[in-house]
């Protein structure tokens, strides 16, 4: 059996629709891969029109309006945008809230 690698860092995003559960994004390969937009408090927060108002870079898709970056290896790889953060960014004294995930 043969196995096929590919280069997730070399891959680039050419389309790109929300609707309203997921993100659709069209590889320059032709693969299009789906997650779902609660994987992105800002996506899932946003209404229509700004989650469709994207811009693509070479490897990532950024919505400017919304201060939001997601990388296609990201996406490839299957990883939410709302994991936990590492404790070590928060000050001493700051107060985190998890919910459903999400960090307040």
């Amino acid at each position: 059996m043969s196995v096929i690698e590919i280069d997730i860092g070399s891959c680039t995003a050419v389309d790109a629709l929300c609707d309203e559960e997921y993100l659709h994004v069209e590889l320059g390969d032709g693969r299009v891969v789906s997650i779902p937009i609660s994987w992105s408090p800002s996506l899932a927060a946003a209404s229509s029109t700004e989650r469709n108002s994207m811009e693509f870079m070479p490897t990532s898709i950024v919505w400017p309006q919304l201060g939001e970056e997601i990388a296609v290896s990201s996406l490839l790889q299957g990883k939410p945008k709302f994991a936990a953060p590492s404790p070590s960014i928060f000050a001493a004294g700051d107060t985190v809230t998890f919910v459903k995930g999400m960090v307040r």
